[in-house]
């Protein structure tokens, strides 16, 4: 609704955008009047894109598996491979927040063990520097280490 209001009201709210947000449960803090100019400052665009990253991923992976199941290791790797460079970037909430489709059930069945630990660790090093310690245990107990190699238990 804040892209609509930017795009085809010049950022100034109306009744549409009231209604709207009221109608999908958003709790404003102090709801805008009529007329009143929405500012987008650094967190609200830095969030905005998160979202939006977070979704064309889902969209794009969940597509590509779709259409061409036979090529899952590649899905994978190149999967991956974003959350690393992610990493690289230090945005650790980010890679966080991918857990539910990067590890979801669907996605991950049929992945060798190797591809799937080294995409837990991954995500796992998301939860540690995001600060949010009880996702990283829960993610690192869910699965099993005993026969992994010393990569996987160092990391």
């Amino acid at each position: 609704q804040r892209r609509n209001i930017c795009t085809h009201n010049a950022g100034l709210v109306n009744q549409q955008y009231l209604s709207v947000c009221k109608r999908e449960g958003y709790k404003f803090d102090v709801e805008p009047a009529i007329g009143t100019s929405l500012e987008i400052d650094a967190k609200y665009l830095n969030r905005a894109v998160a979202v939006l990253s977070k979704i064309s991923l889902m969209l794009t992976y969940t597509l590509w598996n779709k259409r061409f199941p036979e090529e899952r290791d590649d899905i994978f790797s190149s999967l991956n491979e974003i959350i690393y460079k992610a990493l690289e970037q230090k945005r650790w909430g980010f890679v966080s927040a991918l857990e539910d489709f990067v590890l979801s059930r669907e996605l991950k069945s049929n992945v060798p063990d190797a591809i799937l630990k080294v995409i837990t660790v991954n995500v796992a090093i998301g939860h540690k520097f995001a600060n949010k310690p009880q996702a990283l245990d829960a993610l690192i107990d869910a699965l099993d280490w005993g026969g992994s190699g010393r990569e996987f238990k160092l990391a």
